[in-house]
């Protein structure tokens, strides 16, 4: 049986990184999109794009939608053993989710799957949810106030030797932004790199060769500032590029750039609406400038520990007067 139900994002939930709304549950496993509405009309599927490794619905269209309405299917049953693996390696709390998942979980309530999550795996949302939970028991509140803060101490100055799912971005063709797992939230993530000993000036270095590509300038040109959006500092390492558009005579208004499990991903906006399907060779972008930049940003980012191979690139139409590159590759632990 396909559990199926609807979730209403608006201004609030935009995140302007990534250019889309955010949507907690698309953590939920097993969850698909199946149709995005504006006011009761479906929207086009070609206008927009579910990130799912960011939980992220990214829209394509320069005009957007005060509000949508996201209907979601969940595509496999969820139990208590398989979803508590799950939820613990994405350390998430959905609470106004509580209502969507108890009609999904077979044998446990939400609250037993929550917090049956352990100590080591997110100490912080473990104390919430035994204060919450049992309020009257052995712990004041003062007393768990206490305990909270020491968890939350250990927490911020434990630094893992190596990271894990590393994300590069380019969204709007202005910001370049890395997220990885496990990235903190409430502190800036390139200091983090710093302490866990990556090497930022490769790191930056990679990526202005990649997006110089892109953009059809000379990577000297690109420069790199903080980003800084809702008066503060965006999470991860991340940057506003400057100049914020490609090259005058790249032939299309913005690119984008995107990373996914097994591919990286270009969109172009062409000038004008009849854009012809140019093959990549046809394009005047350096792909290999492309495949050097981003191998190098990622190499540093996990520390020479793991090989990234590329293959061809590819292509296919993405919407009206939009075209999708395609740059799959392979991360092979050394």
């Amino acid at each position: 049986m396909v559990n199926a139900f609807t979730v209403s994002v608006s201004q609030s939930d935009w995140d302007d990184g990534l250019g889309g709304w955010r949507c907690p549950a698309l953590a939920i496993p097993g969850a698909n999109v199946e149709a995005v509405y504006d006011k009761g009309h479906k929207i086009d599927d070609a206008w927009y794009e579910v990130l799912v490794d960011h939980r992220v619905l990214r829209w394509i269209r320069e005009e957007r939608p005060d509000r949508i309405t996201i209907s979601i299917a969940l595509t496999k049953e969820l139990s208590t053993q398989i979803e508590t693996l799950r939820w613990k390696k994405l350390a998430i709390i959905l609470p106004a989710a509580a209502t969507i998942l108890s009609a999904a979980i077979t044998s446990a309530s939400l609250p037993k799957l929550l917090t049956s999550l352990q100590l080591e795996d997110n100490p912080i949302i473990t104390s919430r949810l035994e204060y919450r939970d049992n309020p009257q028991g052995e712990r004041n509140q003062s007393q768990a106030s206490n305990e909270f803060k020491v968890v939350e101490q250990i927490r911020a100055e434990s630094f893992p030797s190596f990271i894990e799912d590393v994300n590069i971005s380019f969204p709007r063709g202005n910001k370049v932004i890395i997220r990885w797992k496990g990235m903190p939230e409430d502190k800036s993530g390139t200091e983090v790199l710093r302490k866990i000993g990556v090497s930022i000036d490769d790191v930056d270095s990679g990526t202005k060769l990649a997006f110089s590509a892109l953009a059809q300038r000379n990577s000297e040109g690109i420069h790199y500032v903080p980003l800084v959006l809702g008066n503060k500092p965006v999470d991860g390492h991340s940057y506003a590029a400057l100049p914020p558009s490609p090259s005058p005579d790249a032939g299309y208004n913005e690119f984008q750039l995107f990373q996914k499990e097994n591919e990286f991903t270009v969109i172009l906006l062409p000038i004008g609406l009849n854009f012809p399907p140019l093959e990549p060779s046809e394009i005047n972008i350096n792909w290999e400038q492309v495949r050097t930049g981003l191998k190098r940003a990622l190499n540093a980012m996990y520390k020479d520990t793991k090989s990234i191979e590329f293959e061809n690139v590819g292509i296919y139409k993405y919407g009206e007067a939009h075209w999708q590159y395609r740059l799959p590759y392979r991360i092979i632990p050394r």
